[in-house]
């Protein structure tokens, strides 16, 4: 891992040196403190651009646990013009790495109000064959370990098991490296009547 970010700038590097001859870019963003905004770090002090970094979430809570890698997220960040945080907590984070606070700026992630919003929870079930009554846990996202749709099986099995919840039901809806696994473990666990895997889905 402490070597991911020099491995991407140099991966990289004659790319961006054959961009940079056909587009004189003005800024770099780039998402994610490590390995990303490391490498792009790099390219903004070879260049002499400002760099722009977009910090989401286990990039600063849990990947400065590493200290090499650490030290290699402060060096990025105090490159950096702006910290973007999309939470407040996350910009707490961006501070206790060194990054003031005139150089932060929190922004949430959106949300559409008219196409996501609190509908009738009886209709909402009817269409998507749920039943109705029935205590439903849904997860919504990608099936990598990262996520811990693992755990949430392993949950899944005290929850119905361990604490007598038999009627309780887990859907998922998305799909990823883990799901053929996923699928045997709740089989394994005696989950199929609890755990619907619903593939990915249009927001429609």
């Amino acid at each position: 891992p402490g070597l991911a970010a020099l491995g991407m700038a140099a991966s990289l590097h004659p790319t961006l040196r054959r961009l940079r001859r056909e587009f004189r870019w003005d800024v770099i963003v780039a998402a994610w403190a490590y390995p990303d905004a490391v490498a792009a770090a790099h390219f903004a002090r070879h260049w002499g651009t400002p760099l722009v970094t977009v910090v989401l979430g286990s990039d600063l809570n849990v990947v400065p646990g590493d200290l090499a890698v650490r030290a290699q997220i402060r060096w990025g960040l105090s490159r950096a013009a702006r910290v973007v945080a999309v939470s407040r907590a996350l910009a707490q984070e961006a501070m206790k790495l060194g990054v003031p606070p005139e150089r932060l700026v929190v922004q949430h992630n959106a949300v559409d109000g008219e196409r996501f919003k609190p509908r009738n929870r009886e209709e909402a079930r009817r269409s998507l064959g749920l039943p109705a009554g029935r205590p439903t846990i849904g997860y919504f996202g990608n099936h990598r370990r990262v996520k811990g749709t693992d755990v949430l099986i392993e949950a899944m099995s005290h929850l119905v098991s361990g604490l007598g919840n038999d009627d309780a039901l887990l859907v998922l809806v998305g799909d990823g490296e883990l799901t053929a696994g996923l699928r045997a473990r709740v089989h394994a666990l005696g989950l199929d009547s609890n755990v619907r895997f619903l593939g990915r889905k249009t927001h429609e």
